[in-house]
């Protein structure tokens, strides 16, 4: 089954575009607490397989020449990817809850459970992402009924497979790690890891599980990255 890209544009009048990639069984409402001075083009759905020839055409479709990538979680390994596959150079990327790989022993049960029962797998997974109760209920109250009616099963399962299949295992010079301290999803000690071997810088986000978009210091640190597209720091 095919996927159509799914997206929203906020023109700013600006050169400077950056492209945001949510994160598995999410879509680009979870970035509404960022702005800035630059475009913004907000990616909702991607289609599991395609997805960098999506990209691509949308890019040239819309002469973006000048671009970022921010990508949370699974959106960090498809904007990876994405500069891997292509000819066309990012100025900076942000990626935000990564680790190099998933196994399949992690991803199968998802893989599974999806099949019988999506709504009890999706919240399961959505609670796990968060280290406090309250920060999942404010989840919970803005995006989990919408979000869980909103993609079905077979998309979800084929963008598991990103996790498995797509590897990060080199990114551009211009690259900077953002992670919770406290993230149960994708362990802190595993995008140290990545970070060290690709000598690619990291700052870590105290007392954040794997969503850190609740987080003010979080907010204010991206918002500080999106106002400056031409350095890394």
């Amino acid at each position: 089954m095919y996927y159509d890209l799914n997206y929203l544009f906020k023109d700013k009048g600006s050169e400077h575009t950056w492209i945001f990639l949510p994160g598995w069984a999410m879509d680009s409402r979870i970035f509404n607490t960022f702005d800035c001075g630059h475009n913004m083009l907000l990616i909702n759905q991607l289609d599991p397989i395609n997805y960098v020839t999506q990209l691509e055409d949308l890019l040239d479709s819309m002469s973006l020449n000048s671009f970022s990538l921010f990508g949370y979680s699974l959106g960090g390994f498809q904007a990876a990817h994405f500069l891997n596959s292509t000819t066309k150079k990012a100025t900076r990327l942000v990626l935000c809850g990564v680790q190099k790989q998933y196994s399949n022993e992690a991803i199968a049960p998802l893989m599974q459970q999806l099949e019988t029962d999506k709504e009890t797998t999706l919240k399961g997974f959505y609670s796990y992402c968060f280290n406090t109760a309250d920060d999942y209920k404010l989840f919970s109250e803005q995006f989990e009924t919408a979000l869980i009616s909103l993609f079905d099963a077979p998309y979800l399962q084929g963008h598991l497979k990103t996790l498995v299949e797509v590897p990060i295992t080199s990114l551009p010079s211009e690259t900077i790690f953002i992670h919770g301290a406290k993230d149960g999803v994708a362990p802190i000690s595993s995008t140290k890891r990545l970070s060290k071997r690709l000598n690619r810088p990291l700052e870590i986000i105290d007392d954040c599980g794997h969503f850190l978009f609740f987080k003010q210091r979080m907010c204010r640190r991206v918002e500080q990255l999106l106002q400056q597209p031409d350095t890394v720091g």
